[in-house]
């Protein structure tokens, strides 16, 4: 969360080096979160830099699936859960589905979209 004492002064704690990732870390954070479920074994020196990247400040946000909050362009907050090693379907794109029928039935719910990041599945 990041909070701001007036409604255009700057977010307390909005160092570069403690803000979401832009948009464009995406295939980067996909591939480290891939490297992380990997059944083989993987050294610990090779896990040490996604794991750093997955779990810094402001991009990771926890939860069952791999996930991280990142900035689009415009400074838009999205949250990405990226696909796991072992999963049978599609996840992400299941989990549009569900979201656009809740949206026809008249859910209320914030924006989302899906892209493709990787051949693997859709984020």
């Amino acid at each position: 969360m990041c909070l701001r004492t007036s409604d255009h002064g700057p977010y307390h704690r909005a160092e570069s080096a403690l803000a979401a990732p832009p948009w464009t870390a995406l295939p980067d954070l996909e591939n480290a979160a891939w490297i992380l479920q990997s059944d083989t074994e993987v050294s610990s020196a090779k896990r040490s830099k996604p794991l750093r990247l997955l779990v810094a400040p402001g991009s990771s946000i926890g939860g069952a699936r791999r996930e991280a909050g990142v900035l689009d362009a415009p400074g838009q907050l999205w949250i990405a859960k990226f696909p796991g090693r072992n999963d049978d379907r599609d996840i992400g794109a299941w989990g549009q589905v569900t979201s656009e029928l809740a949206r026809v039935a008249g859910v209320t719910q914030s924006s989302g979209m899906i892209r493709r990041i990787s051949p693997a599945n859709w984020t």
